[in-house]
């Protein structure tokens, strides 16, 4: 079972013995975590150091290292250099891709993303939840109209109240989603690499500073069940990222969804979305495989 290894607390040495990841704090150990566990290492602590093989067996085991900054938001990544054995053909069919077949698949993830965002605010009895879906109906082809941020500014409001504002930079609940997003990125990035495919080649995000583009897409119709989770921790009185939110969120790889095939975990769901995507781009047809959580909502 996949992982999340956060490292918050200041001076941590990790290391690598005997195939576990050692985790020290001024020189004695305080845990140790099977290597081939681990799907994610995010690491936010200062004066962090680590041996080059740390770095170096997390890529053989396809693992992310995730740099974090301000506010817990991902500055940097490091990712294995190895991919699928059949990684050179669907790259290939990665860039081969028509406008038109991303656009395509752009529409229906942001269909996917506002109808997710409908359903949680409909289960909280929230306003717009009707309005949200009904727009969800009305996005065409690389969303001209840009109804995702129509969409989002009444679902912002209307989930954490109409003073909300979602910002990056900001602390708090802003904070909390920050770092639920940096823990479901690091496992979409891991199965984009994982099926042979490239995280910079993207459908719709083209920011040339941004090496993630793919995950940045494949991410969208998955942020309303981290917004969930975080909802349901500020309801129990949390309002920033402590080491409970943190291990909690960084648990969500394991929350049950469904997908084409029945039910399973999400960090599975995530695997079956990426290998739907390389059977889109080598057929030129087909849909993404979306894992759907609707089912699990609970107060």
């Amino acid at each position: 079972m996949g992982r999340i290894v956060d490292i918050e607390q200041d001076d941590i040495h990790l290391s690598i013995k005997r195939g576990f990841l050692i985790i020290e704090k001024e020189r004695i150990e305080a845990a140790r975590i099977p290597i081939d566990q681990i799907d994610a290492v995010i690491a936010h602590a200062h004066g962090l150091s680590y041996t080059n093989n740390v770095l170096v067996k997390l890529a053989e085991q396809g693992a992310a290292f995730v740099f974090c900054g301000a506010n817990h938001s991902p500055a940097g990544y490091l990712i294995t250099a190895e991919g699928h054995h059949k990684q050179a053909a669907r790259i290939d069919a990665q860039i081969r891709a028509s406008s038109r077949l991303k656009g395509r698949l752009w529409k229906d993830i942001i269909r996917a993303k506002i109808t997710n965002q409908g359903t949680n605010l409909k289960h909280l009895n929230r306003p717009h939840a009707e309005a949200l879906f009904a727009m969800s109906q009305r996005v065409k082809l690389d969303d001209p109209d840009n109804l995702e941020a129509q969409a989002a500014r009444r679902y912002w409001g209307a989930l954490f109240g109409v003073d909300f504002r979602r910002d990056r930079g900001s602390a708090g609940i802003n904070a909390m989603l920050n770092y639920g997003y940096a823990v479901l990125r690091a496992l979409i990035v891991r199965n984009i690499m994982a099926v042979g495919l490239l995280p910079v080649i993207g459908l719709h995000h083209c920011n040339q500073n941004n090496p993630m583009r793919l995950a940045d897409d494949l991410i969208e119709p998955l942020r309303p069940l981290v917004d969930f989770e975080v909802y349901k921790l500020v309801n129990q009185g949390f309002d920033s990222v402590t080491p409970e939110v943190k291990r909690i969120l960084g648990t969500i790889g394991h929350i049950e969804v469904t997908h084409s095939k029945g039910a399973t975990t999400l960090r599975s769901g995530i695997e079956y979305m990426c290998l739907s995507l390389v059977h889109v781009f080598k057929n030129g047809k087909g849909s993404l495989d979306i894992p759907d959580f609707a089912f699990i909502l609970t107060d």
